[in-house]
């Protein structure tokens, strides 16, 4: 795979969906006095289900799963590099936890063919002398990072990916996407609003 030798043609879609579970959003966001990380454990190990969801990190995960009748079924899946765990579908509900953290991301590959990255946008959640670090800034419009990367040895031609980013961001009810070439950084294709 190109990834590493930036060879590749990207694809990104990115929405405005939060994939955080809004129980730990509701949570944090309650939280104006002063939350030390031994108190956020506690609290999360007796008040806060043992696995998150939000159902719009599904719809993601299966789009991948589902596309063209299953010819991007990864192969592969971690929420750190190297991608190395074995995906199947009962592997799901593991990858929906880790993208519905807030700061969240999963990676998903299908041997020789591509490698995703969907990334939750959402301020992660920091302590620093642990004590939580309330976020300052403004939270990002889209909240959410689809990023998709193909060899461009084994794909010359990235007109090729145009009907999969019209699906993706039909999909997902977005119009922000393009395809760039990861050498130059040029954009060859951007879709746009009708």
């Amino acid at each position: 795979m190109g990834h590493f030798d930036r060879k590749n043609w990207i694809i990104q879609v990115e929405t405005k969906d939060n994939l955080t579970d809004n129980e730990i959003l509701a949570y944090l966001q309650g939280k104006d006095q002063q939350l030390t990380l031994k108190e956020f454990w506690s609290y999360r190990k007796k008040h806060l289900k043992s696995t998150f969801y939000n159902s719009k990190a599904e719809s993601i995960v299966r789009f991948f799963t589902c596309y063209d009748g299953g010819k991007m079924m990864p192969d592969r899946y971690n929420s750190f590099e190297p991608i190395n765990k074995q995906f199947s579908l009962d592997k799901i509900p593991d990858i929906i936890n880790s993208l519905c953290w807030p700061g969240g991301s999963i990676y998903l590959k299908k041997l020789r063919q591509y490698e995703v990255s969907i990334e939750n946008n959402e301020f992660a959640i920091a302590f620093e002398d642990g004590k939580y670090l309330h976020p300052i800034a403004t939270p990002p419009e889209y909240m959410t990072t689809i990023r998709m990367c193909f060899d461009k040895r084994r794909n010359k031609d990235p007109m090729v990916f145009i009907k999969l980013l019209h699906d993706l961001c039909g999909y997902l009810g977005t119009n922000r996407g393009f395809i760039k070439d990861q050498e130059d950084g040029n954009i060859i294709y951007e879709v746009t609003a009708e």
